[in-house]
């Protein structure tokens, strides 16, 4: 071996002996640290709030004595029924028969739950929470006594909870509101002094009593299906439907519908007897159907006509579950109501200015358009001999038609102008006879319906549509001037 290889080995050497001695220097050192924390608690270690970190069981045992001896607790609870919070009372150690048993021995056992080969664990920031078992004790029996001896547990000052439930209709805000109940404060004192009891034993010097101490109110004012029967009759209240009822406003709105809901559970519905009395009433008053009017007559006379078959008839049927599905999607529209029948104008009075007069007595009839009489005609009515004497009434053009056979039991008629207005009865020309007007009708008359002369059926024709009022009458008065006409 040369000197200068002799060189490198001795370097080598050297660092060999450095290294040696700095790992057995940091090994004495750790090893230090493994004996000083077997008998002492690790760094960063906490115990029912009091930092620990270095100290030893005797140090953690002074310190959580004096602690102990001078432990004050306050509790905070609902003080009213309303739920309001605030100190309901407040305990110390020694009101509480604090105890420490065993104390010491306690402490040491969590100081022998951490590793204390893990001490060099402070340089990652480790953090260590042991646990002193049943190192504090209380006497249960004691804090059973403080809590029913103070103001707020005493029976008299303890308010029932009640449930939350549907308001009553709020006239101002024009909706159904939340009634929130009552929370109450009515305490169960067996679970607030065990959770009182397991906060003590960690020292705390602040215990809130859980919902779980006090009796439930059942039924929350945030309940889900409380709120969305609520919200379910509110929009119900929005609805507004607006009629137009035979030329009469009628609105079905908030005033109306509020008056209707009714809840089961905290399902809201619609009264409907109360729906369905309101739409008899309203079809009742505004219908004309099946109702006696008075009429005057071209010779000027009033008279008070049976109803026939004419008119405005709500479908009660149809429209009551309509109107019960408009309200329930809260609609707001404008309709008119289902009809089973119309008349030919809006109103009381549905005849209006333009229509049919047949005057049953004299065989004679009038057109009226506007108002005033661009037609008249005799004709000839039912047969009274036989007992096809032409009924009396207020009627509509069923419909119209040209070339028309009329059929019966023994006989088979064609006409050219067929104008039903009455069952099978009805206006049409009958070139058969040569005579119209007078008494013929009561021993020569038709099957029922009125003849007219073929000219004059056919200028009729032309006017004529679907609904088109015709009145019949018999008079057996003198006609009069001036009769005052009320609808």
């Amino acid at each position: 071996m040369d000197v200068k290889d002799e060189k490198v080995v001795k370097k080598n050497r050297v660092f060999v002996a450095i290294y040696i001695s700095l790992f057995g220097m940091i090994a004495a050192a750790y090893l230090i640290g493994v004996l000083y924390y077997s008998e002492r608690f690790l760094p960063n270690t906490t115990i029912e709030g009091f930092d620990c970190s270095n100290k030893t069981v005797a140090d953690v045992s002074d310190m959580v004595r004096k602690e102990a001896l001078n432990y004050t607790v306050e509790v905070y609870g609902r003080v009213d029924g309303e739920g309001t919070r605030g100190l309901i009372i407040s305990m110390t150690g020694k009101d509480m028969g604090i105890k420490l048993p065993d104390l010491e021995s306690n402490v040491y056992a969590s100081l022998k739950t951490q590793n204390p080969f893990l001490w060099i664990g402070v340089l990652a920031d480790r953090y260590y929470e042991p646990e002193l078992d049943k190192a504090i004790v209380f006497d249960e029996e004691k804090i059973s006594e403080l809590i029913t001896g103070s103001k707020y547990f005493k029976k008299e000052n303890m308010v029932q909870p009640v449930s939350a439930s549907v308001g009553e209709f709020n006239e101002e805000s024009g909706e159904y509101e939340i009634d929130p109940g009552i929370v109450g404060n009515v305490l169960f004192v067996k679970g607030a002094v065990k959770q009182i009891t397991e906060a003590c034993e960690g020292l705390a010097q602040v215990v809130e009593l859980g919902e779980e101490s006090y009796k439930e109110q059942g039924i929350r004012a945030d309940n889900k299906k409380l709120n969305e029967g609520v919200n379910k009759a509110n929009k119900m209240l929005a609805a507004c439907i607006t009629y137009d009822w035979n030329g009469t406003e009628v609105k079905v709105d908030i005033n109306v519908i509020k008056d209707w809901i009714t809840f089961s559970g905290f399902e809201p519905e619609i009264d409907e007897s109360a729906l369905s009395k309101f739409v008899d009433e309203m079809a009742y008053a505004n219908d004309t159907y099946g109702k006696r009017r008075n009429f005057m007559t071209s010779l000027g006379f009033e008279l008070e006509l049976p109803s026939g078959a004419y008119g405005w008839k709500t479908d009660r049927s149809i429209e009551k579950p309509a109107l019960l599905e408009l309200i329930t999607k809260g609609a707001v529209v404008e309709k008119e109501p289902e009809y089973v029948t119309k008349g030919y104008v809006k109103g009381r009075n549905d005849i209006g200015d333009s229509y049919v007069e047949i005057n049953l007595t004299d065989q004679h009839l009038y057109l009226y358009m506007d108002g005033e009489v661009i037609l008249e005609s005799d004709f000839v009515s039912g047969n009274v001999s036989n007992g096809n004497t032409t009924p009396p009434g207020v009627f509509g053009i069923t419909y119209k038609q040209q070339d028309a056979v009329l059929r019966g039991a023994n006989y088979e008629t064609h006409v050219k102008y067929w104008m039903p207005f009455n069952g099978n009865i009805g206006m049409h020309d009958a070139t058969w006879r040569r005579n119209f007007g007078g008494d013929i009708y009561l021993t020569n008359g038709s099957h029922g319906c009125v003849n007219l002369p073929l000219k004059k059926a056919k200028e009729i024709y032309s006017y004529m549509e679907s609904g088109f009022p015709v009145v019949c009458y018999y008079y057996e008065q003198e006609p009069v001037e001036e009769v005052e006409v009320v609808y």
